[in-house]
Parts: structure tokens; C-alpha cells; sequence
């Protein structure tokens, strides 16, 4: 983006009262999010460059075993965003729980992380060596306030280091594209197990790059 396009979209951003957006390409398929606290980065030059070290990403790398809740149950959505941040923190013992809990609310509260399609996509920022992803499933669904007014049933909770802000659009990304398939959301829904859960994800996670626009999705 030049400046004077970052501009253009933060005022948009502000006309709108809108802190994160859906990229879209011109065959109308979501290809990432853009955020305005991303806007505001590239305006001041706070972002680095960092789409020539790292081409590929892969969501069963973000993701183990233990970093997987198979159901929830019947909760409400702070409980379930609140056993994510705790599972995070069990899992990778680096992580600030008390950080990891204020920058996922503060991103919670400019609005709602639900993308449609009932799913959702807390993420928060924080002081961390690599990025991870905890998810988290409930056969019952959870009130997001979605645009589509969907309970969400799959939640993919990214975080990711602060140091490196652009990385979270490419997992962001990632799991939009991913998402786009009902055969992808369908069988996770299905899935019963943390290691039937892995394996959707392992099979959907093609390997393209999104810098570089290659595509080769296995699922419709």
C-alpha cells in the first residue's frame, strides 16, 4: 500500500466507526482481514518487512495436540475465551496469562472477532518467540454476536508475537481461506477427538502463499 491508499483507508476506517474489515478479492473470495491498529503501523512505520523470510505458513504447525479443546459445552462467550487464554497458558508456559488476557478483551471490545459461518477468531499480540493457535469447538455454539447472527462452533484463538505484526494477517488470512470451504467447517464440527481435529486441519492446510497469490486448496 502507498500512503496515499493508508490514508484513504483509515478514514474509511473512522467514517465507519470500524476497527477490523474483511479483504476481499474481485471474485468476491475473503482473502484476510485488515485491522486499523494495521493501518496505523504502516502510517507511522512501526511494520517490518517480513513476507522474504518466512513464505509459507502452515496452520498444523501453529498447533498441538494440547493446544486443542475437542467441546466446550454449553457456555457463554467469556467462559469460552477465558478456558482459551487459560489452555494458552498451560500449554505454552512463556506466555503472560495477565497480558494475554487484557490485549485479548481490548480486542474484543473494539468488536467482535466472529467472522460468520460460525466461526470465530480472537487474537492478541503479545510477548512471544512464534506464533501459536488453540482451538476450541462446541457442538452447542456460543452467541458472538456475529454479523450473520450465527452461534459460533469453531474457535481458532491466534496469538502471535508482538514484534512481528504482520504475521497475524497471514494466519488470519490463512484460516479465512480455509474457512470459505463448508466441507473444512463441516468435518471439524464432526470431529470428535484433538487428534480427528488435527487431522481436518492437517488435510485443509494447503500450502500457498498468500504474498505471492499461488493457490492450491484440496477442498471445494
Amino acid at each position: 500500500m502507498n500512503q496515499t491508499s493508508d490514508e484513504d483507508l483509515l478514514r474509511e476506517f473512522q467514517k465507519r466507526k470500524v476497527h477490523i474489515a474483511l479483504v476481499k478479492s474481485d471474485n468476491d473470495a475473503i482473502t484476510g482481514f485488515l485491522s486499523l491498529e494495521d493501518i496505523v503501523e504502516e502510517l507511522i512505520g512501526e511494520v517490518q518487512d517480513e513476507f522474504a523470510t518466512e513464505e509459507f505458513i502452515h496452520l498444523s504447525d501453529l498447533i498441538n495436540r494440547d493446544g486443542v479443546i475437542p467441546e466446550l459445552g454449553e457456555v457463554d462467550k467469556k467462559e469460552a475465551i477465558d478456558r482459551l487464554i487459560k489452555k494458552a497458558a498451560a500449554v505454552y508456559p512463556e506466555l503472560n496469562e495477565t497480558e494475554l488476557v487484557r490485549e485479548v478483551w481490548k480486542r474484543e471490545a473494539m468488536i467482535s472477532t466472529a467472522i460468520g459461518n460460525e466461526m470465530a477468531i480472537p487474537h492478541a499480540r503479545v510477548n512471544l518467540s512464534k506464533p501459536v493457535i488453540i482451538f476450541a469447538k462446541s457442538r452447542a455454539g456460543i452467541d458472538f454476536d456475529s454479523y450473520d447472527q450465527l452461534p459460533v462452533k469453531l474457535i481458532f484463538f491466534i496469538i502471535t508475537p508482538i514484534s512481528a505484526p504482520i504475521i497475524q494477517l497471514r494466519v488470519l488470512a490463512k484460516i479465512a481461506k480455509a474457512a470459505e470451504s463448508s466441507i473444512f467447517r463441516q468435518k471439524l464440527i464432526e470431529a470428535k477427538t484433538g487428534d480427528a481435529i488435527l487431522k481436518v486441519i492437517r488435510s485443509a492446510d494447503f500450502s500457498y502463499s498468500i504474498e505471492s497469490n499461488k493457490k492450491n486448496n484440496p477442498l471445494p
